[in-house]
């Protein structure tokens, strides 16, 4: 009975940092996604409006987004827009260059 209780805690913690270990990693991935806004925002000398009017979003929502408040959701159409605006690929604007270009360097 003992060691069937045990193994039953053992795979609810085993679960819990599971969960744990991919919200930490789903957060670290928005972060980096908020601050690539921010900076493509700003080399292009863009304001908030100007991403939230190409867009047709409001200006709060992209702040939210930067100040990591909300997590941006859009379209399709709308994700491939903003690459355009902000003179990116998708890879660029979520990081996803970054970390290859990281792990490429890593292996070497």
């Amino acid at each position: 009975m003992e060691s069937s209780c045990l193994v039953i805690l053992l795979q609810i913690s085993l679960e819990f940092v599971k969960f744990n270990l991919s919200k930490l990693i789903c957060n670290r991935e928005f972060m980096g996604l908020s601050d690539n806004i921010i900076r493509l925002r700003k080399q292009l000398n863009l304001s908030q409006r100007d991403i939230a009017d190409a867009l047709g979003i409001t200006d709060q929502t992209v702040s939210n987004w930067e100040q990591k408040r909300t997590e941006p959701k859009l379209t399709i159409r709308q994700t491939a827009l903003l690459c355009h605006i902000l003179e990116c690929s998708l890879e660029d604007l979520d990081g996803i260059g970054d970390r290859t270009r990281a792990s490429d360097q890593n292996s070497d």
